[in-house]
């Protein structure tokens, strides 16, 4: 998830940092400042799932990604992922009005 918000803000120009206190779990960080002090806004989506401790009780596999009457099946498919990726394009959007925004806004995931 990380390389696919990273290549996305590449795309875009934008300026990010990845912190990855653990390896396997690598955050990005993204801020600008607008053109006058005002509030800060943060937008923060998480871009983690839960592992699978028992496949037994899924009615199709956890990690078979299947798409099933326009539904998207397995672990992770609906966990924050529309929220996460609204967030990010609010952020790149906000980005191209920053000379008429006040404030500072970050995206974190």
């Amino acid at each position: 998830a990380t390389d696919v918000i990273a290549r996305f803000l590449d795309g875009e120009g934008l300026a990010y940092r990845v912190i990855a206190p653990k390896a396997e779990m690598p955050n990005i960080v993204a801020s600008f400042d607008g053109m006058r002090p005002g509030r800060h806004l943060a937008l923060n989506g998480h871009i983690d799932t839960y592992p699978v401790t028992d496949e037994a009780g899924w009615t199709r596999s956890p990690f078979s990604g299947e798409v099933s009457e326009g539904r998207v099946h397995g672990r992770g498919a609906g966990d924050m992922k529309c929220g996460t990726s609204a967030l990010i394009i609010a952020y790149s959007y906000l980005h191209r009005l920053r000379h008429r925004l006040p404030g500072k806004v970050t995206l974190t995931a």
